[in-house]
Parts: C-alpha cells; structure tokens; sequence
C-alpha cells in the first residue's frame, strides 16, 4: 500500500504545487476547495477507469497508447504519443523558466520527495507565524475571509485548468499500477494517493491563501516570488548548494493597491528551501529534456528513438538528435520571452493535455470496452459523455480567463 501510493504521490507533485497558491486565489477560496475535490475525484475515476480497461484488454506491459492502438485505431495510438509529448514540452518549458529566475533574480524551484515536504512544513510554519487573514482592505468579518479577488467566475477555470495537470498521472499510471505487488489493491491505493494529493495542495495553496497577510492580490503565481531574498541567505544558499552563482536581491514590488507584494524571509528555513529547489531544477531538467526528446523521436520513427537513447551511429541519427534538441531549447527560450508567466503555461498545458489523457481517451477507452463485453449502456455513455464535455469546457474557459 506504501510503496504503490507513495510512487503515484511523487510521481503527481510537479511544479504546478508552486502556482496553487495563485490559483486559490484566482478562484476565491471557496470556488477553489470545491474544485480541489471535484478535480481529484474525477481525475481519480478516469485513472482507474484506465486501470479498469487494462485488466480486461492490455497486459503487465501494455500502456496507455497501446491500449489506444488495440481498442480505438492507431489515429487515437498516434494521438496519445502526440500529447503525451506535449505534457513533456510543457514542464520542459516551465523547468526553463524557473532555471533562467533562479540565475537572474531569485530561486523559486522544487522537485522530489524532500522538495515537496519541505515546502509543506515551510508553509505551515509561516503559516502558524501569521495567523490567519481575512482578505486585507475587503469586507470585514465571515465575508472578508472567503472573499474572491480579482472577479469571480469564469476566473475560477484558471484553478481547474492547473489541476487538470497537477492530477495528471493517466499516461503512466498503468506502467506505475502494474507494479504493485498486490493488483487487487489497486483502487485502493490509487485513492489513497489521489488523497495525500488533495491534501497537500490544499495544504500549500488554500493555506497559503488563508494566512497570507497582505491583500490576496498579491499572491505571486510563484509561491517563492512572494517572499524577499536577502544577501546573507543568498551567501547561506551557495554554501548549500556548493554552486557558485550570483542571486539578484529581490527589489520590493507594489501592488496595485499600493500593498507591498514581497515578504520579508529572512531566515534559514528560507535559504534551505532555495537551495533545494535550485538542486532539483538542475538536476531534473536534463531529464525530462531527455523524456521529451525520445517522445519526440518515436513519432517520426523507431530508427530515431533508438538514435535517442543509445546515442547517434551515423551521420542522420546525430543530425535528427541535435534538431530535435535545438527545437526543444528554441521553445522554451522563445516561451521564457512571450510568456514567462509559469500559471500561464501550466493551465493551458493541463487544459489541452488533461482533455485527451484525463478526460477523452479513459472515457472512450471504456465505452469501447464496455462495447466489446456486451455491457453498454444508455447511463455509461451519458456519464462518459459528459467527462468528456467537462474536458472541453474547461479548455474553452481557459481563453476567458482575465
């Protein structure tokens, strides 16, 4: 049970943990924590639904687009591959972003099992130091502590856009799955990590929300962004980190209410946070990098992938490995230019990826093999149906979103 939950719940943490903050207060708090439940409870079916799917018709070694291959074609085979690449393209460019923030102003980075427990204890503990505050300069009272900031409604998708990535487990979530030692515990692990998920965004962003001092306006969508850096941690931080890079003092920022948008952190907990996150971003972006370029490589043919991961024998091999690379750093040094805003890029890559993987491709999966077992019905293809049109709308919202 352990080992099966705590591999989905490492595996789901992302950067996206970063940004909740942001997203909780795009949505207002109490928008935010319905959709915190929604989200993880749908995103919870249509996994196991994948799950489900692959007991009757894949196999200990069959993924997701296999699956797609033996039930519905090899267009839907070729779909799954195609954005499965994108989810990869996505985090590649929001690895980038926070990289090139790290080396200009300030490290605002995490990965990894002691990454994400940190940062939890970290707000928790600024948390507790600043008690709990109703949204500064708005309504008083029971009202002023739920009061939604920047406009409500349609802002909401923003939250739902994110969350359909950081629930986003559905392309490996079999290849995860199969490894349990005990397959008939599967449903029941899945949701036990689906929970610890739930838990710990609400933790770091309705928390966060909740105890930040300042208007809530001000949430930065980098959670990191939100405090000040000072030299003497930045001395504590490369002493840390044994890396020998200058860190720019953050400059005060104001927002437009004329609140001060960065707190003041100067203190340990704050250096050992950078330096954690600085370690990780470093050492996982080559990684995914490296994901993302065989991905790529397996979609224009099986010569290429091999070129990929064994490296280049000959001439055209080397040649499609260092297109492919110069492709994945010109997408992100032209993104980090046009849009450096990683809220941005998470919700719109959760809203394109999470309708195929999380919402499209289990429902249709299950009708088709409902289809095939002779027990479809009327009531599955409506509930399946409306997964679906979930999945589109909250990509369509996501152009609304101010």
């Amino acid at each position: 049970m352990c080992c099966g939950s705590f591999s989905v719940w490492n595996t789901m943490m992302g950067s996206s943990l970063l940004a909740m903050a942001w997203g909780v207060a795009r949505a207002g708090l109490p928008a935010a924590l319905l959709l915190l439940t929604l989200m993880a409870a749908l995103c919870l079916y249509t996994a196991y639904l994948l799950l489900t799917v692959n007991r009757h018709h894949g196999g200990a070694r069959c993924e997701v687009p296999a699956l797609c291959g033996r039930l519905l074609g090899s267009g839907a085979a070729a779909g799954a591959h195609l954005f499965s690449l994108l989810v990869l393209l996505g985090a590649t460019v929001v690895y980038w972003l926070l990289m090139a923030n790290f080396l200009y102003h300030t490290v605002n980075y995490f990965m990894g099992t002691l990454s994400v427990a940190y940062l939890v204890v970290f707000v928790v503990y600024k948390g507790a130091s600043w008690g709990v505050h109703p949204a500064v300069g708005g309504a008083a009272g029971v009202a002023g502590a739920v009061q939604t900031t920047r406009g409500a409604g349609l802002d909401a998708a923003a939250l739902s856009g994110m969350l359909a990535l950081s629930f986003y487990i559905h392309n490996i979530i079999i290849t995860i799955m199969t490894n349990n030692r005990k397959q008939e515990n599967n449903g029941r692990d899945l949701s036990i990590a689906f929970l610890l998920v739930t838990v710990t965004y609400t933790v770091v962003g309705a928390g966060f929300y909740i105890c930040f001092p300042l208007d809530k306006a001000c949430i930065e969508d980098n959670i990191l962004n939100n405090f000040e850096m000072h030299d003497v941690m930045t001395a504590v931080a490369r002493a840390l980190l044994l890396f020998q890079v200058r860190f720019y003092t953050c400059s005060m920022t104001t927002c437009s209410n004329g609140d001060i948008g960065l707190i003041d952190a100067s203190s340990l907990g704050k250096a050992l946070a950078v330096s954690v996150v600085f370690r990780q971003v470093v050492t996982v972006y080559p990684l995914v990098a490296f994901m993302l370029r065989c991905e790529a490589v397996l979609l224009l043919g099986r010569a290429g992938l091999r070129a990929a991961r064994l490296g280049p024998a000959g001439g055209q091999s080397r040649c499609l490995t260092l297109v492919v690379n110069a492709a994945i750093v010109a997408v992100c040094v032209l993104l980090a230019c046009l849009c450096p805003n990683i809220s941005t890029v998470i919700r719109y890559t959760g809203a394109v990826s999470g309708l195929v993987h999380v919402f499209a491709l289990p429902s249709l999966l299950q009708l088709r093999s409902l289809r095939l077992r002779g027990r479809l019905s009327c009531g599955k293809v409506v509930l399946y149906s409306a997964i679906l049109l979930f999945g589109v709308a909250n990509l369509a919202l996501q152009f609304f979103v101010t």
